[in-house]
C-alpha cells in the first residue's frame, strides 16, 4: 500500500513538471515586425513612432528591462538596433516588436538605408525555392519579381523568419519592400497575411 503511494506521488510530481516546463517553455513572447518611416523615438515618454507601410496604427511603447524572453531568430536580431537606441526619424526601417494590439512594445529597428525602395503589394503567383525567386501579382495587375535571400525579413502568421526559410504559398496577400541592386530586385521585407 505505501508503494502504491509512493508511486501516485511521484506520478503526480512528474505530471505537474512537465506542465510547467511546457508553459515556461510556452512564456517566450513571438516576435512580429512592420516596416515604415520613423516619425519620432521619445525615450521619456518611452514610445517609438512608425508610419507603417500598410497603413496600421504605429503606436508602440519601448521595451523595459524586466520583460518576458522573446523568441528572437539570432541571425535576424544580429542585424538591428535596439529601438530605444535609433535616432533617426524620416528613416526606412523594419521594426520589430512584441505584443498585440495597444499593448505593442518596440524591440528592435533595422534601417533600410538610403536606396530608393519599391514597395509593392499583391497575391503570391509563384515561389521558386531553388532560384529564391518571389514572383507576385500586384494590386493593379501587374507582375513583379523579387529576390529572397539571407538577409531578407519575412513576417509571417508564426512570426519573423529569415528569408531563406520563407515559403510563401500561391495566392496568399503579401506586401513587399525591395532594393534594386545590380539590377535585380531583393526583398528586404516581405509580410504575409
Amino acid at each position: 500500500m505505501r508503494s502504491f503511494m509512493r508511486f501516485k506521488l511521484v506520478s503526480c510530481f512528474a505530471l505537474l513538471g512537465c506542465f510547467v516546463t511546457v508553459v515556461s517553455a510556452s512564456a517566450q513572447e513571438v516576435v512580429h515586425a512592420l516596416a515604415g518611416k520613423v516619425v519620432a523615438v521619445d525615450t521619456k515618454a518611452r514610445t517609438f513612432l512608425l508610419a507603417p507601410d500598410d497603413g496600421t496604427d504605429g503606436r508602440f511603447q519601448l521595451s523595459s528591462t524586466s520583460r518576458t524572453p522573446v523568441d528572437f531568430d539570432k541571425t535576424v536580431k544580429a542585424e538591428t538596433t535596439p529601438a530605444a537606441s535609433f535616432t533617426k526619424p524620416g528613416s526606412e526601417v523594419v521594426l520589430f516588436y512584441d505584443g498585440y494590439g495597444n499593448q505593442r512594445t518596440a524591440l528592435a529597428v533595422q534601417d533600410l538605408g538610403t536606396s530608393p525602395l519599391d514597395k509593392s503589394a499583391g497575391t503570391v503567383a509563384r515561389f521558386n525555392r531553388h532560384e529564391h525567386l518571389l514572383t507576385i501579382t500586384t494590386n493593379s495587375g501587374a507582375t513583379a519579381s523579387f529576390h529572397i535571400d539571407d538577409k531578407t525579413v519575412a513576417e509571417t502568421s508564426d512570426g519573423v523568419e529569415v528569408g531563406d526559410k520563407f515559403t510563401p504559398a500561391k495566392g496568399r496577400q503579401i506586401r513587399v519592400v525591395a532594393a534594386k541592386s545590380s539590377g535585380v530586385e531583393t526583398a528586404l521585407f516581405v509580410r504575409s497575411s
